[in-house]
């Protein structure tokens, strides 16, 4: 299923206190303003009481709202755009789509390439930390979700993302979904701005992948398959609009 979540970046110098989280958010908010595209590789490692598992693979940022992980073995694609989660398994040609609800946790998927801070700051408390390691970050993140009274439970436990000191991205991302699970990403080799093909920068699935809806069958992809998300038909205007 799809990954628990993710968050945000942003920091200071190593040997300096960790900045209050209002210089935090105006230097990350800066910083994430400046990022239209991203590349990255990054190696996940999930941890359960039964087992370790390790999946590679590369992730895809797309300013607005769009992150992709695209996993080499074997061959999966998981995007997040807008409030839509995309999740596409060429092994049993299909692609399923799902709806998130607008709600300000839903801000943790975006691994902080996203900057609507005051979102974040409904959902989470947040606490910038020394980093694990100075000699190879700027500073660490860490969000918790507040508590809450509507019944609904938490995407995670907590988040800890460890910033890079060249542009506070998240090279070290911590994600602790309960007491015995956790999972963890190691990002290397970040490409910014560079222009993205679209077979990157969406999910293009073949003729007769089958398409699954809020968990409803659809028609299968058609000749020539799609691409996805799927652009919105123009507009037609009769000739009798002014």
């Amino acid at each position: 299923m799809f990954l628990a979540a993710a968050l945000i970046c942003i920091g200071a110098a190593t040997a300096q206190t960790p900045p209050a989280p209002k210089e935090f958010f105006a230097e990350f908010t800066k910083q994430r303003d400046a990022i239209e595209t991203l590349r990255a590789d990054f190696v996940q490692t999930t941890t359960t009481p039964d087992e370790t598992t390790v999946s590679k693979g590369t992730l895809i940022y797309i300013r607005p709202k769009r992150l992709l992980f695209r996993y080499a073995d074997p061959p999966l694609v998981y995007m997040i755009d807008g409030l839509r989660v995309y999740e596409y398994d060429p092994g049993i040609s299909q692609i399923e789509i799902m709806e998130l609800e607008d709600r300000p946790e839903s801000e943790a998927f975006y691994l902080g390439f996203e900057s609507n801070v005051d979102r974040l700051q409904e959902a989470y408390d947040i606490h910038v930390l020394p980093p694990d390691d100075p000699e190879k970050f700027a500073l660490a993140v860490e969000f918790v979700p507040k508590p809450k009274t509507d019944g609904e439970d938490p995407y995670f436990q907590r988040v800890r993302l460890q910033l890079r000191k060249k542009d506070y991205l998240p090279a070290e991302i911590l994600i602790v979904n309960d007491e015995e699970s956790q999972t963890s990403f190691a990002v290397t080799d970040f490409a910014i701005n560079e222009k993205l093909p679209e077979d990157l920068s969406h999910i293009r699935v073949p003729e007769g992948t089958a398409i699954i809806e809020n968990d409803e069958s659809a028609d299968d992809a058609p000749a020539g398959g799609l691409l996805f998300p799927r652009e919105a038909a123009p507009k037609v205007e009769s000739e009798d609009t002014p």
